[in-house]
């Protein structure tokens, strides 16, 4: 109760607006007019006519209206403007160009390919926290882990989440805010206790049969960020997210609607510099424990199949069940073709360099995935698309300067001369 969303355009004209309104809300004297919603949504009423509402609003609605008109850019194109209030207030609104469609219906049944996503999803994390539960435990009685990198690697998740969670909340001066830190603060403390429990439960055994995964990782923990390794992997998982991220470029292109406008990952970003520093800090935190968890599941994978290129497809084919939207979906051969081509990727890649260069690539899709950049600089957006490509360049600019090592751009060829 007391949930409101928006949706705007680029230009922060309203998309679409939902409220859920409490329960004892009162009726308000002056029911707020379709003119103020016109007028937020960039559309003149006059050039308007009232029509039959189609959609079924999601709040409760105790009128319902709807107007269709002509776009006032693009020719011949048909907006439909439907506006549900409830007591006077405007419970849903929602702008519809020709290609939309209404929703006249509720979703009372998950499908059988999401259901089946959901339970999947749960059976592999609960069995990976009990296997980690386990491996950790034992490790821990034969005195075989690595108290220092399992604390840092927590340490680091669990502040990269308070960052991401500062960035995205919007405080309110009200008592309630209490109780939101303090459910915030236990699932970053749940978060960072996992991966403690997966590093204490994985370390060890990677150390021993799979040494060149963590030589890098090992590095970084020891605080030798100007290792030229260090800086090599870093900008291979760079180059890597980069093509990863014009790959799903190309998928939306090849298999998504032919009447879509743009291609991004979202305006949360673009929301101001607390959002552009928290929106980041996840996309970090994401990187530390997806690359921790490919690492795990490879590594596992390995054990069982005794084929480095049989545990890289088989990851591959049990990463594509926890994409959401993959299998099930009207195009799924070619979906599923896809990501089975991203995951051997980064599974080949997490094999043949470790888990800095996983870690990275997973950052960069993840960060470039939301980039919003026009070619008009002069928008609203526009400096925060700015940092964020300044951001990764950046990092791709030191990981390749790292890499070159002592001796620069010429090696030691100024020092023999």
């Amino acid at each position: 109760q007391g949930m409101v969303s928006v949706r705007v355009d680029g230009y922060g004209r309203l998309l679409e607006f939902n409220a859920v309104p409490y329960e004892l809300s009162d009726s308000v004297k002056d029911p707020i007019a379709p003119e103020a919603v016109f007028h937020l949504a960039g559309y003149d009423l006059a050039k308007f006519s009232e029509v039959a509402p189609q959609e079924l609003p999601r709040s409760p609605a105790d009128q319902l209206r709807a107007w269709k008109g002509l776009h006032p850019v693009l020719p011949a194109t048909d907006v439909t403007i439907e506006i549900a209030w409830w007591r006077g207030r405007i419970s849903r609104a929602r702008v519809m160009p020709a290609w939309s469609k209404p929703v006249t219906k509720l979703e009372t049944h998950a499908s059988l390919a999401s259901r089946f996503h959901t339970i999947y999803e749960g059976a592999i994390n609960v069995v990976g926290l009990a296997l980690a539960i386990l491996f950790a435990r034992r490790n821990w009685k034969l005195g075989r882990i690595d108290h220092k990198g399992a604390l840092r690697i927590a340490a680091a998740e669990f502040v990269l989440l308070a960052i991401s969670w500062m960035g995205a909340v919007h405080p309110v001066s009200n008592e309630a805010m209490i109780g939101i830190f303090s459910d915030a603060a236990g699932d970053w403390l749940f978060s960072a206790a996992v991966l403690w429990l997966v590093y204490l439960a994985l370390e060890p055994s990677v150390r021993a049969r799979w040494p060149h995964a963590l030589v890098t990782w090992n590095r970084v923990m020891a605080g030798r960020w100007r290792d030229p390794q260090v800086g090599s992997h870093i900008l291979i998982g760079a180059a890597l997210g980069c093509l990863l991220l014009q790959v799903f470029v190309l998928a939306d292109f090849i298999s998504g609607p032919r009447n879509a406008l743009g291609w991004a990952g979202g305006l949360f970003w673009v929301e101001g510099t607390r959002q552009w520093l928290g929106g980041h800090a996840r996309d970090l935190a994401s990187g530390l424990a997806t690359g921790l968890e490919f690492v795990c599941g490879l590594f596992i994978l390995r054990l069982l199949l005794k084929r480095d290129w049989l545990a890289a497809i088989a990851a591959s084919v049990l990463g594509i069940w926890m994409e959401g939207g993959v299998v099930g979906a009207p195009d799924w051969p070619l979906r599923v073709a896809i990501y089975l081509a991203i995951y051997l990727a980064v599974f080949l890649i997490l094999l043949r360099f470790g888990l800095v260069s996983a870690i990275a690539a997973v950052f960069f899709v993840n960060s470039f995935n939301p980039l919003v950049l026009g070619l008009d600089w002069s928008t609203w957006y526009a400096p925060y698309g700015l940092a964020t490509m300044v951001l990764m360049l950046g990092v791709a600019g030191a990981a390749f300067w790292v890499s070159l090592g002592a001796g620069g751009w010429f090696g030691d060829t100024a020092d023999e001369a």
